[in-house]
């Protein structure tokens, strides 16, 4: 049942998508709670993940400037057959 699935999925172009649902599903697990309270990923493009960050331009830059390295990296060791390449941070 799994194969045809999956293989249904990959006929419909949609096995990327649900891959990157699952991996998003984990942004709670992966990055901890308390970014997870101010920022979400919103959107997978080309192996940039897109995260929205809450009103506070303070949680922004300190996503964006000082934790970016470490969040790329946990993001990455978790991402499995998903590319990676780069995360963007916004004003959401």
């Amino acid at each position: 049942m799994g194969s045809v699935l999956q293989s249904l999925l990959r006929e419909l172009g949609l096995e990327q998508r649900v891959k990157v649902g699952q991996f998003f599903s984990l942004w709670e697990e992966i990055v901890g709670e308390q970014i997870a309270r101010h920022a979400r990923p919103v959107e997978y493009r080309r192996g940039v993940i897109v995260v929205s960050v809450d009103g506070s331009s303070t949680w922004l830059a300190e996503l964006s400037q000082n934790m970016k390295p470490e969040i790329l990296k946990k993001l990455r060791s978790r991402a499995g057959s998903l590319v990676i390449k780069d995360i963007k941070f916004r004003i959401g």
